[in-house]
């Protein structure tokens, strides 16, 4: 019998073998290491401990997304819409040296979604020295062609003159309008597609 596969019998024998609920144990946690270890090397960060990631439900915004790290929440009045005041409600959290939010606020007339969205999302890139913007059309799940988004990519500084990097996206459904953003130094689409494109609207 070949030594090759006398080996791999022998192997295979042993793990046979093995019923005690402790071996049992020491086996998953290996299972689970090699998976890490696998992910680690194509470059998903799923498995990473910097980005542990979770979905998280937005009961009074009928949203469920997917964020990196625990979130904390809040909620500020913004002007959003001219002449009136509206209650921004956000969530958000920041690991690996990156900061991701998502934010809602509820405009009470579907005519004034518009002019919100594109209110908010000047009011948030114009805080930034822009040297270079990309946008391209995303696809939001429950969110219909007609109020679809536009995520935005800027390198920039902030006033400071420290570098940063920012991608969002606005858009709204309903009397609802919505912002999602992640900013850091440095921003990868291994690290910031999962975010995006786990954004849906139930």
């Amino acid at each position: 019998m070949p030594a090759g596969d006398y080996g791999l019998k022998q192997e295979s024998s042993r793990v046979d073998n093995v019923t005690g609920p402790s071996s049992k144990r020491l086996i998953k946690r290996m299972i689970e290491r090699t998976i890490c270890i696998l992910a680690a090397a194509m470059l998903l960060p799923g498995c990473s401990p910097t980005y542990n990631w979770r979905e998280v439900m937005l009961e009074g915004a009928l949203v469920k997304l997917m964020l990196p790290c625990k979130p904390d929440s809040g909620k500020r009045e913004l002007p959003l819409v001219h002449g009136q005041r509206n209650w921004v409600h956000m969530v958000g959290c920041e690991t690996g040296g990156l900061t991701f939010a998502f934010a809602w606020a509820d405009v009470k007339q579907v005519a004034l979604t518009s002019s919100a969205v594109t209110t908010w999302q000047r009011a948030t890139l114009e805080q930034r020295k822009v040297n270079v913007r990309t946008e391209q059309p995303i696809t939001i799940s429950g969110v219909g062609a007609q109020q679809a988004a536009t995520l935005v990519r800027l390198e920039g500084t902030t006033s400071a003159g420290v570098p940063v990097m920012v991608e969002g996206m606005w858009f709204a459904k309903g009397s609802f309008v919505f912002q999602a953003l992640v900013l850091g130094d440095k921003i990868t689409e291994q690290v910031s597609e999962p975010f995006f494109w786990g954004v849906t609207l139930l």
